[in-house]
């Protein structure tokens, strides 16, 4: 549990999913990068429900005011090392903040506190894909630096690595994320079908969802 002006950090409940998936879906409304085809966070969350890929000592909310303002979610990932070993870490995605409470250090403090939370849970580093300009901030590095590389053998600036344990990420290797982030994306049929529900639920009165392809 943390504070952070006014902020309570605490494990994720089964009784936050439906809050955690409107959060989900608000927080990346807006949000646009080169090669966005749509807007599935939510349901990649909906995928990761009850997967034992998700790391539950490590999916946390932020409390403001009785309300969730943010949620980290954690998976687990794999580097394959070029010897065929493999080595297990952690992987964080979505992290989530409501429109209304971001650029405010809500996100830096779930990451900040989960990133100490992984550490004393054993995990080695943490691999992640996302902001390049933001997560170096919070002391990730190119995961090139360590000779890390996509399953397609790229290093995209976007992929960044934070070592829990001094000398875990040497040697190099592979980045395999748990298979939900890859149904997340490529599963159209699934999709589509999922998040007419969600948005009849939810959003009854957008005739066209927001959410479709870009």
């Amino acid at each position: 549990m943390d504070a952070h002006d006014g902020l309570n950090i605490r494990l994720e409940l089964s009784a936050d999913h439906k809050a955690i998936m409107l959060l989900t879906y608000k927080a990346f409304l807006e949000i646009d990068y080169p090669g966005r085809r749509r807007i599935d966070e939510h349901y990649l969350v909906h995928l990761l429900q009850g997967s034992a890929n998700v790391i539950p000592g490590l999916c946390f909310v932020a409390e403001r005011d009785f309300e969730i303002v943010g949620h980290i979610l954690y998976t687990k990932s794999k580097i394959k090392r070029p010897n065929g070993v493999e080595a297990t870490a952690a992987t964080f995605g979505p992290l989530s903040v409501l429109p209304k409470a971001q650029r405010q250090g809500i996100g830096a403090a779930l990451v900040r506190h989960s990133l100490g939370e992984a550490m004393e849970m054993g995990f080695g580093a943490v691999l992640i894909t996302g902001w390049p300009k933001y997560y170096p901030k919070l002391g990730f590095k190119r995961a090139s630096e360590y000779g890390l590389c996509l399953p397609d053998g790229s290093a995209a600036d976007w992929f960044m690595a934070y070592e829990l344990m001094p000398g875990y990420l040497g040697g190099g290797g592979a980045f395999h994320l748990a298979p939900e982030y890859d149904s997340a994306e490529r599963d159209n049929e699934g999709f589509e079908a999922f998040n007419k529900q969600f948005m009849a639920k939810h959003f009854p009165q957008v005739s066209a969802p927001a959410s479709t392809v870009l």
